[in-house]
């Protein structure tokens, strides 16, 4: 199957191999372009989903780099970027994960997963789908990143 000029689909290693926190640069080949979005052979980029924000950084090769904006998900990981100019198909380029913005979506979609086990046990499961439970957890994990237990993005 051909996706944007590519023999294959996109390896999307995050789901078989995700790096977690403080993920290392890693390199990979064009394997499409399309206006300023570009489709890499394989990715360690999380993409947005699942109530997680997607990775950002720089997508760079020699002489040249542009900055991923938030990685998007599709049928190949979606990587928009500020400019495609002097980016072909076949490059090989060099993906830096802003480790930052990772490690903060990585601790806040931890912290999600608790405040809803939490909620689990203490609400019926017909409470938990009201509005008024659903503000009440925000404002718990709201309150959480106010009081330093857990970072702000």
């Amino acid at each position: 199957m051909k996706y944007l000029g590519s023999d294959y689909l996109q390896d999307k290693l995050h789901m078989s191999q995700h790096p977690g926190t403080n993920p290392p640069p890693f390199r990979s080949i064009i394997s499409g372009i399309d206006e300023n979005r570009i489709f890499l052979k394989d990715s360690f980029c999380y993409p947005r989903g699942g109530g997680q924000q997607g990775d950002t950084g720089i997508i760079s090769k020699i002489n040249l780099e542009t900055e991923l904006l938030e990685t998007l998900p599709g049928e190949s990981i979606i990587h928009p970027v500020v400019s495609v100019d002097g980016f072909n198909i076949g490059d090989e380029v060099m993906c830096t994960i802003d480790q930052q913005r990772r490690n903060k979506n990585t601790t806040m979609h931890t912290v999600q997963h608790i405040v809803s086990a939490i909620a689990n046990e203490m609400f019926p499961q017909r409470l938990l789908e009201t509005r008024l439970v659903r503000n009440i957890l925000g404002l718990i994990y709201y309150s959480l990143i106010e009081i330093n237990l857990i970072p702000k993005i």
